[in-house]
């Protein structure tokens, strides 16, 4: 049986695969291709985080860096909560 991981481990986990998407294909390709990425990993959280402005702003943000450092805000808010596992 898969542990679920702590948010801890999932905001670090979402954080290395975005940074390695942006390495991998470049700022603009590898935002547009991560934010799939994220919304999978958004999923997961609470739904009050799953609605909030700072997910929509990393949906629709245009600077790499600053939906990066989002991502990590939003993922260590989720700390605390408790993290949903598919089904």
């Amino acid at each position: 049986t898969a542990k679920t991981p702590s948010c801890d481990d999932l905001a670090l986990l979402v954080g290395e695969h975005v940074d390695a998407r942006l390495s991998h294909y470049g700022l603009e390709l590898g935002l547009r291709n991560a934010r799939k990425h994220i919304d999978w990993y958004a999923a997961h959280l609470p739904q009050e985080l799953r609605k909030s402005p700072m997910r929509r702003a990393i949906m629709t943000g245009t600077d790499a860096r600053l939906v990066l450092a989002m991502v990590g805000d939003l993922f260590s808010h989720s700390i605390g909560t408790q993290v949903r596992t598919a089904a």
